[in-house]
C-alpha cells in the first residue's frame, strides 16, 4: 500500500510539472551567491532560473527579508556604487553572515533542535502585535472564505492591506485551483499583504506511521524537489516564494534542516496553534488552517481579529 501510495505522488508530481504552466521556467534550482544593487545594496541570490534563454535569480533582502527576481546583469558581483568607500573583492563571507538574514537562517536551522516545531516560534523583538500564518494543506474540504473575506474586511478599515502569511502546499493549489486563483487575485488587487510561505509540494502524510518516519521524514521523500516545486508554481503564477518554510507537521530532522538550510529557508513554527488551546501574545506565530481542516482554530481566531486593539504584523517583521 505504501509504494502504492508512493508512486501514485511521484506521478502526480511529474505530471504537474510537465504541465504548460510550468514551462516557462527552466533548470530551476538553488544557489548562493552574494551581489549588489546599483546603489551598491547587498543581495543574496538563492535560486537561479532560465526563462526565454535567458538567466534570472531569486534574490533575498538580507536586511527586510523580502524576495525580488532579478536578470543576470541587472546586479554586480561587486559593489561598484559611486558612494561606495571601496570596492569589495568577489565576496567577503564576513560582510554577509553578519546581514540579519543569514544570522536567522543559521540560527533557526541548527540542530540538535525539537523533532516537533523546530526554528522561528515567536518575534525574535519584543513586538506589540501578532503575526498570522495559515497553512493550506491538501484537502478536499472547501477553503474558508468567509475567513479570508473578515481579513480583507479589516485590512479596508485600517489599511494597508492585512498582513497574512499562507503556507501553500503544491497539491492543495492543485486540488483547488478556484479557490487558489481567488487568492491570487485577492493578492494582485492589493486586498490582501500575502507572504507565501513554502509548505512542500505534497505534503505526504500517512495516518500509520509515527512522526519521526511521517511527513518531510518520510524515507521516500525527495526533499530538494518537495521544496523546489512548489516555488517553481508559484513563480509561473508571477508569486514571488518567500524565505520562510513551514514543514508540514512542523516534523523536521538534522536532514531537513540541513537541506532547508543550503536552500536558504527559515524554518517558521508557531507558539499559538489555535486548534490545539495555546493562548497568543504579543509576538506570538499564530497558526491556523484555512483549507477546511481545523475549523476551531478558525473560529478562535475570529475573537482576536474583532479586537481593535489588536496589531497585526507582517511575517518578516518576526525576525531580527
Amino acid at each position: 500500500m505504501v509504494k502504492l501510495v508512493s508512486y501514485f505522488f511521484c506521478f502526480f508530481l511529474l505530471w504537474a510539472l510537465s504541465c504548460s504552466a510550468f514551462a516557462s521556467i527552466e533548470h530551476y534550482q538553488r544557489t548562493f551567491i552574494p551581489l549588489y544593487t546599483p546603489n551598491g545594496e547587498l543581495r543574496i541570490a538563492i535560486r537561479q532560473f532560465f526563462r526565454d534563454n535567458k538567466v534570472y535569480f531569486l534574490v533575498v533582502d538580507p536586511y527586510h527579508y523580502t524576495t525580488s527576481i532579478v536578470k543576470a546583469g541587472q546586479s554586480n558581483m561587486k559593489n561598484r556604487a559611486k558612494n561606495s568607500a571601496v570596492e569589495l573583492g568577489d565576496f567577503e563571507w564576513n560582510v554577509v553572515k553578519e546581514t540579519p538574514y543569514i544570522k536567522d537562517l543559521l540560527r533557526f536551522t541548527k540542530y540538535p533542535s525539537p523533532l516537533q516545531n523546530a526554528g522561528l516560534t515567536h518575534s525574535v523583538l519584543d513586538k506589540k502585535g501578532f503575526f498570522l500564518t495559515v497553512d493550506m494543506c491538501p484537502s478536499v474540504k472547501s477553503f474558508e472564505k468567509d475567513f479570508f473575506l473578515q481579513l480583507i474586511t479589516l485590512g479596508k478599515s485600517k489599511k494597508p492591506p492585512f498582513p497574512v502569511a499562507i503556507s501553500i502546499s503544491g497539491l492543495w493549489a492543485l486540488e483547488h485551483k478556484q479557490e487558489f486563483n481567488w487568492l491570487l487575485q485577492m493578492q494582485r488587487k492589493h486586498k490582501l499583504n500575502i507572504t507565501w510561505v513554502n509548505h512542500s509540494f505534497s505534503h505526504l502524510y500517512f495516518q500509520d506511521l509515527p512522526l519521526r518516519e511521517n511527513f518531510l521524514l518520510f524515507f521516500q521523500t525527495n526533499l530538494e524537489n518537495e521544496l523546489l516545486a512548489i516555488e517553481l508554481l508559484l513563480l509561473n503564477k508571477k508569486q514571488l516564494p518567500s524565505v520562510f518554510i513551514r514543514f508540514p507537521g512542523l516534523i523536521s530532522d538534522k536532514f531537513v534542516l540541513e537541506t532547508s538550510q543550503r536552500l536558504g529557508l527559515i524554518p517558521l513554527g508557531s507558539d499559538a496553534w489555535l486548534a490545539k488551546n495555546q493562548v497568543p501574545k504579543d509576538g506570538s506565530i499564530i497558526l491556523v488552517h484555512g483549507n477546511g481542516n481545523e475549523h476551531a482554530g478558525i473560529h478562535d481566531v475570529m475573537a482576536y481579529l474583532k479586537d481593535p486593539n489588536r496589531t497585526w504584523l507582517p511575517i518578516a517583521q518576526a525576525c531580527n
